[in-house]
Parts: structure tokens; C-alpha cells; sequence
């Protein structure tokens, strides 16, 4: 579609969206995929009728089964997907890799002959990839003896309802690309989805290819997932969005599988696959934007981004469509904070504004804000001197805490608070996010632990006089009339989290 779609080169798209604009634009793009839907669907019927005798089939199947050639031949030729909100009944497409899936494929093909690989797919939404894993799982299966994967997402549900559906189940999927491939290309007892299923080769969470040995396990994201296995891939579905930050995941798969495949859009910058989208040894990085995708591209389809928008918040299209994991970011205290560049790297500079905290400690109030993370997710805290005669706001510590034990942080933040007091003498409020008074599995909440350790200056950011205080600070932080400075400490915690 992408040679379709190119070939009408529309104008660029300059003004504001009217009913006119949207409509015209969706009657447009339901016509070009049509057209295109009938070209696939009348390519597939004409390649599938070449195949008639078993030695035909044979060496189809030989062609399939090399290696990343024989992917990308299978999923063009041979592979279908499923897509509900295509018009006219539309619904079933078989599947052409784009430039860019085929790109990834293959990066992710390399990726499984080596050992102890993890490939992590950093995404705008709705690019295709729960779909190419699936079919790269299916692929796997069908061709590869022995061969063993696991697919994870955050709940059972989501993993497998035990039908034939694709609609939101991985392993609704994986079958449905299954039995739409010919019969004499399905492993034996495959014939039907209900005779594989008297047969026993597909059960809940377990599809069997006993042809090849091959099996597909699936798993909700529990404590436990792939611990006991040894694979040779495992997915994670949606890894961003996983309770806890995904940390007991990114730990239960220590050495389970040659290769971990972690797929997701952006949802802020304390999980674990957030980690994993940075430089981390080891891991292969792939950027999926929207921009890639030849459906959506500006050069191709200028109005998509703008129609796509309407409905969105800024947030939303920063981190949904752009992969910034810093808009994603929400409850936080102080966000901008994040995006701050306001390094001292002066030594002596910083010694001097230290030495002022101590002629001047009556005119200087310590401030903490706390981003609580639920169970065991991430926790920051940041500790700021700030002065308001001259609307100055230094940062002096900051700490994450990933996967350590509430009563742990709390002696920690006491520890900091005896510091400061015994340095300067005045301790301001600790500005916390809700999630502090959540109460976990044990019935305790944040807020309750540091009250046990004395901590009793932790407030709620949620009353107006603490909203302009936070205000204050946020404008001192985008420099309208104030001073930000992020002290050697703080950048040398801070700067590898926030700022990456």
C-alpha cells in the first residue's frame, strides 16, 4: 500500500481540521484500503492456486523454512492478519511486511542464533508488532525442530480466552494465522482447529507441533514467569505497562531463554523495559516510530498525525505517538524537574552556594518531593534548598529506589532528613504524589512507614497552598524569574534516570 498511497501525493496538510476535512479524509483512506485490501487478498488467491502437487509443496515448505529469507517469503506470501476496524467487512488481510517490520524481523532473526540476547522494541502504538511476533512465533514453530517459546502478557486474558479470535489474545493470533495457512502446510492433526484440539495439541496456553516437537507455551506475568524453563524465546507483551515496573519479570528471565523479545509503547521512565530502551549492554535496540510505518507517513499522508491528535492530549501524543518516555511520567511531583539541564559542574561554584546555605539557613527551606511507586515499582525522591527572596531552587540529592522494601526507603529518607537538619537546621515539607497513602498487600501505605520513622512533614500534594508552592518551584525550574542549579550529587543520581 505504500507505492499506492505515494503514488497520490497529497498536498501538505496547512490549517485547522473541520468535519469537511476529517470526512473527506476518511472516505480517502477507506477507498485506498479497499483498493489495496482487493489487490492483496486476489494476489494471495493467485499464488495460493500454484501449489496443487505435493512436490510443489515440498519445496514451498523448504523455501519457507530458510532461515530470514524464508520468513519474510512465508509471512508475504502465506501469512494473514486480523484488523476489526477496517471498513466493508474487511477484516482479514493477508499480511506484506512493511520496510521497516521486515527490517526489525530480520534484526530479531540474527538476534535468535545467538545466545542470551534481549530485543527490546521501543514503539509508537499501533505499529503492527504483537502481529509480527506472533507470526515470527508461529514461524518458529512450524519450521525450527525442537523448538520451544514462551509468550507473556500482563494477564491471563490477554494470553489466551481459548478461541480462535484474534482479538485480544496472543494466542488467538498465533492460531488464526495457523489455520489460515493451507492444509498440507499445517502439521499433522492440524486439519481443523477441532481436531487439534480432541488431539490435544492445542490447550490452554500450549500450542503442539508434533511434527517437529515445537511447542508455544503462553503465561500471565506473574512472580514466577519462565522461572523452571528453559526456552528458546520468550516475549513480553506490553512490557511497559506491567505491574511493579516489570522488575520481577526482568529478573525471573535471568538465563531462561537464548533470546527475550520486549515489546511495548512508552509509559514513563521508571520500568523495567524503559531500562532496557537505553543503552544497557547486551541489549538490541529497536525504534519503532510512526513516521516508518508507509500508512502514516507525513510525506505520504500528511493529515494522519493531525487526525490522529484530535482526540488526544499532549501527553498522550508525546508519549503514545513520539516515544517520549518523560511525558509519560504521570503523578509526578515535580515533573519538569525531569527535563531539567541545569547542571553546576564548578566545584568551587558549588562550594560557595554550600557555604551561603550556612551564613543564610534561616532564608533556606529544605523541600522533598517523592514520586511513590506502587508494590515494588520505582520510588524517587529529590531534595531541593530553596530560597524564595531570590526564587532560587538547588538540587542537592536525589535518589531512585527500584525493587526495595518500603521500611527501607523510609530509613533512608530519614537518614537524609537528619542531614539536612543537622547541616541547616530548617526542614521544610515533603511533597508527596497519592499513590503514598495506597495501601499494598500488607495493609501499609508509604505514608504510614515514614510516620513510623518520624517522618510527619509529608504532605499530599493536593491543597492549594501546597499547588503554589510546587507552582513556584515549576517556574523556577523553567527559569521565568528564578534560579534552577542540580548540585554534583544529585546530577551524578539523577542525570543516568531523568535526563538519559
Amino acid at each position: 500500500m505504500d507505492g499506492l498511497l505515494a503514488s497520490q501525493e497529497p498536498a501538505a496538510f496547512d490549517g485547522e481540521l473541520d468535519d469537511e476535512t476529517i470526512a473527506n479524509y476518511t472516505r480517502g483512506f477507506n477507498e485506498r484500503a479497499a483498493f489495496e485490501h482487493g489487490r492483496r487478498v486476489l494476489a494471495r488467491e493467485r499464488h495460493e492456486a500454484e501449489w496443487g502437487r505435493p512436490s510443489q509443496q515440498d519445496a514451498e515448505k523448504a523455501r519457507c523454512a530458510t532461515g530470514a529469507d524464508g520468513f519474510v517469503y512465508w509471512t508475504n506470501n502465506w501469512a494473514w492478519t486480523f484488523d476489526p476496524r477496517c471498513p466493508g467487512g474487511q477484516t482479514e488481510w493477508p499480511m506484506e511486511l512493511f520496510p521497516f517490520q521486515e527490517a526489525a524481523a530480520r534484526q530479531v532473526l540474527a538476534a535468535s542464533e545467538l545466545r542470551s540476547r534481549v530485543v527490546v522494541i521501543e514503539k509508537s502504538r499501533d505499529m503492527g508488532w504483537s502481529w509480527l511476533v506472533c507470526l515470527l512465533y508461529l514461524w518458529w514453530w512450524l519450521y525450527t525442530p525442537r523448538w520451544s517459546g514462551l509468550l507473556g502478557s500482563e494477564k491471563a486474558e490477554l494470553v489466551d480466552d481459548l478461541t480462535e479470535s484474534p482479538e485480544g489474545t496472543l494466542f488467538g493470533k498465533v492460531r488464526f494465522a495457523l489455520l489460515r495457512c493451507p492444509a498440507w502446510m499445517r502439521p499433522s492433526g492440524w486439519s481443523s482447529w477441532e481436531s487439534a484440539k480432541r488431539l490435544r495439541l492445542d490447550r490452554e496456553m500450549n500450542l503442539a507441533n508434533n511434527d517437529t516437537g515445537a511447542r508455544i507455551y503462553g503465561s500471565p506475568m506473574t512472580q514466577s514467569f519462565g522461572v523452571s524453563k528453559r526456552l528458546a524465546v520468550v516475549g513480553v507483551d506490553e512490557a511497559a505497562t506491567l505491574p511493579g515496573g516489570g522488575w520481577h519479570v526482568r529478573k525471573s528471565l535471568t538465563s531462561v531463554a537464548n533470546l527475550q523479545i520486549w515489546w511495548s509503547s512508552v509509559r514513563g521512565n521508571t520500568s523495567a523495559f524503559s531500562h532496557l530502551c537505553r543503552q544497557t549492554p547486551g541489549v538490541i535496540h529497536i525504534r519503532s516510530h510512526w513516521s516508518e510505518h508507509p500508512w502514516k507517513s507525513p510525506a505520504v499522508n500528511p493529515l494522519w498525525h493531525a487526525v490522529e491528535s484530535q482526540m488526544m492530549t499532549a501527553e498522550d501524543i508525546r508519549s503514545e505517538l513520539e516515544m517520549d518516555h518523560e511525558a509519560s511520567v504521570k503523578g509526578v511531583i515535580f515533573p519538569r524537574l525531569r527535563r531539567a539541564r541545569h547542571f553546576c559542574e564548578d566545584a568551587a561554584r558549588w562550594a560557595e552556594i554550600e557555604e551561603d546555605f550556612l551564613r543564610s539557613a534561616q532564608q533556606y527551606v529544605f523541600l522533598g518531593g517523592m514520586d511513590f511507586g506502587e508494590a515494588l515499582s520505582a520510588t524517587t525522591f529529590v531534595g531541593c534548598m530553596w530560597h524564595e527572596g531570590r526564587r532560587s531552587l538547588y538540587v542537592v540529592d536525589y535518589l531512585e529506589a527500584i525493587g526495595r522494601p518500603v521500611w527501607e526507603w523510609a530509613r533512608w529518607v530519614k537518614d537524609v532528613r537528619r542531614k539536612y537538619m543537622d547541616t541547616w537546621g530548617k526542614w521544610g515539607r515533603i511533597y508527596g504524589d497519592p499513590s503514598a497513602w495506597k495501601r499494598n498487600e500488607s495493609q501499609t501505605s508509604w505514608a504510614w512507614h515514614l510516620r513510623k520513622e518520624g517522618l510527619r512533614e509529608l504532605v499530599k500534594a493536593n491543597k492549594q497552598s501546597d499547588k503554589n508552592a510546587i507552582k513556584a518551584l515549576e517556574n523556577a525550574i523553567d527559569g521565568r524569574g528564578g534560579t534552577l542549579l542540580v548540585g554534583p550529587r544529585a546530577t551524578k543520581l539523577f542525570g543516568h534516570l531523568a535526563l538519559y
